[in-house]
């Protein structure tokens, strides 16, 4: 199958996961912050890797993932509802901390900055 095609089919599983995650699902234990970051469905369509961002502690973030492993069956019927394929890709959920990973290095880097300020300063 060609890769446009894959990608094409992938970006409407993120859109389409992404609108039920925020309108379909109820449960109580999916936080309000999670974001999909990015969504790679395989060359048979069997598998979609669903990449999740939680932003909270990691106690709402472990309940966010067991919220979702337990949705799983759920969110393919909507998903194969939503998508019309001939076969529905099975979401395995990953959580996706490179936002966190981001913000920390960020971080690092203005408190080095401000430190290097400040030692020139005193010199």
């Amino acid at each position: 199958m060609k890769d446009t095609r894959i990608q094409r089919i992938s970006s409407e599983v993120k859109k389409v996961i992404s609108q039920i995650i925020a309108n379909d699902l109820k449960n109580p234990h999916i936080s309000e912050m999670t974001s999909i970051t990015e969504v790679r469905v395989s060359k048979d369509l069997m598998y979609a890797d669903i990449y999740v961002s939680i932003f909270g502690s990691e106690k709402k973030k472990q309940e966010t993932m067991e919220a979702l492993e337990y949705s799983k069956g759920y969110l393919r019927n909507l998903l194969g509802k939503k998508l019309k394929l001939r076969l529905t890709p099975e979401p395995r959920f990953h959580l996706d901390q490179s936002i966190e990973i981001g913000v920390r290095m960020s971080q690092l880097i203005n408190e080095t900055i401000q430190a290097d300020k400040e030692k020139g300063k005193n010199e």
